[in-house]
């Protein structure tokens, strides 16, 4: 019912709540690490992430009648460890992490007399990053082209998808968009990102501009909300990040590309931007602005779908004598 309810309310279904467990004095302890955490200015995705797993070892130690941090052993930590699907490699990493990163900071400030980081192994996990998925220009048009701007619905994703595709904005970042983020006088976009708290500027470029109008004027429905974006259905509450990463999907498909094998979501159209922006020779420095990273390191991985750039390094291999390949065979038989 509750379901039911929430979709009659906001026309969508959202993804599920999580519930943590931070209960008891292990959990207070809990807490006061994530507080330090919070202080250094860490991101809120990485702090729910260090908050989820705290949450699933201290709910196994309760179920374990273990309440007090004194009453740990190094045995309770090898049966939790061993508790953890090994076949979730990535949830493993970051379990073994955070729990190394909690008794790290508990040793430190004498609240246990025990390092027990010394008994948390390292599970040597590499996150293999994949090629980033893009589309190309024509493609993008494509998308763009098969959205009837006739109808309120197609208005705002219009105006969403061309965010993403000629700015390269996050859906959080469209989805927290306000009419105070707009200058129009300048000719700029002014915003926070969400996801790294970088404060970016990025020009309201006329296809944009015309679009977000567009909306605006005759698809956007009264109301008196700062954000720009809002459900088509009453009570018209701003959208969700997670209703555009539907949408954008949706109008994937609904535009007929090849998505085999390749991502179809909001990022799909950022990589597609950085793609466009390295085949225009656009050094990388001006690429972290637009993308609004926060080192050139996090940029240097879209450097992989730039195949024609990479082409013109690639070294041609010598040839070899053949004179070789009978040295190795005279070789072979005199054994």
């Amino acid at each position: 019912m509750s379901v039911l309810s929430e979709f009659m309310q906001t026309g969508t279904i959202q993804r599920k709540i999580k519930i943590t467990y931070m209960d008891g004095s292990i959990g207070i302890l809990m807490k006061d690490f994530l507080a330090l955490k919070q202080s250094r200015r860490l991101s809120s995705l990485t702090i729910d992430k260090i908050e989820s797993h705290l949450s699933s070892f201290n709910f196994w130690l309760s179920a374990n009648s273990i309440f007090d941090i004194s009453i740990i052993r190094q045995t309770h930590l090898i049966s939790y460890i061993q508790s953890l699907d090994p076949n979730k490699n990535s949830l493993v990493h970051d379990s073994l992490m955070n729990l190394r990163g909690f008794f790290n900071y508990l040793y430190n400030n004498d609240l246990i007399t025990t390092d027990f980081t010394r008994f948390i192994p390292n599970n040597n996990y590499r996150n293999q990053s994949r090629l980033p998925s893009y589309y190309s220009e024509e493609e993008i048009n494509q998308l763009l082209d098969s959205i009837d701007r006739g109808t309120r619905v197609g208005k705002r994703d219009y105006a969403i998808l061309v965010l993403a595709a000629c700015l390269g904005l996050r859906e959080s970042d469209i989805a927290r968009l306000k009419f105070q983020n707009l200058f129009w006088d300048r000719n700029l976009i002014v915003l926070k990102q969400y996801k790294t708290g970088k404060d970016i500027t990025l020009p309201l470029l006329p296809a944009v501009g015309n679009a977000i109008l567009d909306y605006i004027q005759y698809g956007r429905s009264k109301s008196s909300e700062e954000y720009i974006f809002l459900f088509v259905t009453s009570p018209y509450l701003p959208i969700k990040s997670s209703t555009i990463a539907e949408l954008v999907g949706r109008r994937f498909v609904n535009a007929n590309l090849n998505t085999k094998d390749k991502k179809h979501g909001g990022h799909a159209l950022r990589h597609s931007l950085v793609k466009e922006l390295l085949g225009n020779k656009q050094a990388l420095p001006v690429i972290m602005e637009v993308l609004g990273h926060k080192n050139l390191e996090s940029t240097r991985h879209y450097i992989r779908i730039d195949t024609e750039s990479l082409r013109q390094c690639a070294l041609e291999v010598p040839m070899v004598d053949p004179l070789f390949y009978v040295q190795e065979k005279q070789n072979h038989f005199d054994q």
